[in-house]
């Protein structure tokens, strides 16, 4: 958990500091983890916890990217933990 601390100071603005994954240990491998299960999450893998983390927001990024663009607008917007912005129609 020290390294996962360490790793966000540093990445304040990444998506492991934002989101938080769940850390676990399978084996030899480190497991950062967003979701119930990883078959239905985000998931990184590493022989560290940095490396793991790394690899989490890799993946997540790569997500985003794969998003229809109102969704993948969204999701920025929340990982900048700015408020939602309604665009109105300008006027005729």
């Amino acid at each position: 958990m020290e390294e996962m601390e360490r790793y966000c100071t540093a990445h304040p603005r990444g998506p492991a500091a934002i989101r938080r994954p769940r850390l676990s240990i399978r084996g030899r491998t480190v497991v950062a983890l967003l979701g119930p299960a990883i078959e239905e999450g985000i998931a990184g893998f590493g022989d560290t916890v940095q490396a793991a983390l790394r690899a989490f927001e890799r993946n997540i990024r790569a997500l985003s990217c794969r998003l229809p663009i109102g969704i993948s607008i969204a999701l920025r917007l929340r990982a900048k933990q700015q408020p939602r912005q309604l665009l109105t129609p300008a006027p005729r």
